[in-house]
């Protein structure tokens, strides 16, 4: 596998510089994938959704749905968690969704170019 931190991380410096994507090569994802950077990076990651779902709730209270005081559906018990309502993990389930597909187009993008060449 030879130096593929130290590839990896000149690939970084140089997006960083040059203000460009960073391209990484197969054996780099694989490299960072099966590396302690990636629990580091998926832990970041649920940091993220986190302080998402915190701010959440602030959003929701000025939204015109948020008048809604009724309940709906066919349960109207209160949810067995406490915090954010049902409807909230909607969007973020779909802010996740949009994340994803968003990396797989550009995944399909940078294979179907490589393979023009």
């Amino acid at each position: 596998m030879g130096m593929v931190f130290t590839e990896i991380l000149a690939k970084i410096d140089r997006a960083a510089v040059n203000g460009q994507k960073l391209h990484l090569d197969i054996e780099h994802v694989r490299a960072l994938a099966t590396s302690p950077v990636y629990a580091s990076i998926a832990e970041m990651k649920a940091k993220e959704f986190a302080d998402l779902w915190e701010k959440e709730p602030e959003q929701e209270a000025t939204s015109p749905r948020a008048s809604n005081s009724g309940s709906s559906g066919s349960n109207p018990a209160p949810s067995a968690e406490s915090g954010s309502s049902p409807g909230t993990m909607l969007t973020l389930v779909h802010v996740a969704a949009e994340r994803q597909a968003s990396a797989t187009a550009e995944k399909i993008a940078r294979l179907s170019k490589h393979k023009r060449r």
